[in-house]
This record gives structure tokens, C-alpha cells and sequence, in this order.
């Protein structure tokens, strides 16, 4: 991309990167290891024709999402989680890029809950303390 004079790195992470609650700490740490990588390539590649565009997503309707609703109904309320239809989300991605966008957020209540991440730490246990249940 260097070489050609152009180029978008897409990244696709997750809201968990940001939200560390019970129930996902494998994915949340491979995609929190993710989104530190485009945040630093991105500033890597400031002065350059090439950019990074860092996808967070929220919950997109696919099998993944189902599968981890089953496992994780035990121990939260699944049912209020938003879900995206991967046409949607797929359009605003395009969209992002087209845009030259840096970062496509989820928006919602993922929106709410990056910012959540932001909070002393104490806070967000006491939040996710009261959402997760490991013995249901």
C-alpha cells in the first residue's frame, strides 16, 4: 500500500476490546489487543497515503452472536442486547471507508457502554458485579 501511494487498513474489533465483563475475557483480550494495534498503526501511518479504519462493533446478527447469547444467557439478560443486520452494518462500513473514516463506532447501547469503560474501575465492577450472574 506504501508502495502503490494508497490504501485502508480495516480492523475489525469489538465493543468487549473497550467493555471488559465477565463471561468473554478470551475474545475481549484478543480484541482489545486488536484495537491497540489499529490505534497505533493508524498514528504509525499518519504522514503517509495509507490509513486504518478501526471498526467496533456492537452485536451483529449472526450465528457467532447467537452462539454466544446461548452461553452467556445463563449468567446475563441477553434479551435487551441491540443486534445489527450484517447488510446494515456492512453499509456503514463501506460508508466509513469511503469516508476515509479513523474509527466506526457501534452507536446505542455499545455506544454507552464504551464510554462506561472510561469509569474507575471500581464502577464499572460494581456495574457488571450486579449484571453478572455466575450462578444463575
Amino acid at each position: 500500500m506504501l508502495a502503490r501511494g494508497r490504501g485502508k487498513v480495516v480492523c475489525c474489533s469489538s465493543i468487549v476490546a473497550y467493555l471488559h465483563v465477565p463471561g468473554v475475557t478470551t475474545y475481549s483480550a484478543a480484541k482489545a489487543g486488536l484495537s491497540g494495534f489499529a490505534e497505533c498503526l493508524r498514528r504509525e501511518l499518519a504522514d503517509t497515503p495509507v490509513s486504518t479504519l478501526h471498526v467496533v462493533t456492537g452485536g451483529i446478527d449472526t450465528d457467532m452472536l447467537d452462539t454466544a447469547k446461548a452461553e452467556l444467557e445463563r449468567h446475563y439478560d441477553t434479551s435487551t442486547w441491540t443486534q445489527y443486520q450484517p447488510g446494515d452494518w456492512a453499509e456503514k462500513v463501506v460508508s466509513a471507508i469511503e469516508a476515509d473514516d479513523d474509527v466506526l463506532g457501534p452507536g446505542g447501547k455499545a455506544a454507552i457502554g464504551k464510554l462506561a469503560a472510561h469509569l474507575p474501575p471500581a464502577v464499572l465492577d460494581t456495574l457488571s458485579g450486579k449484571a453478572f450472574d455466575r450462578e444463575p
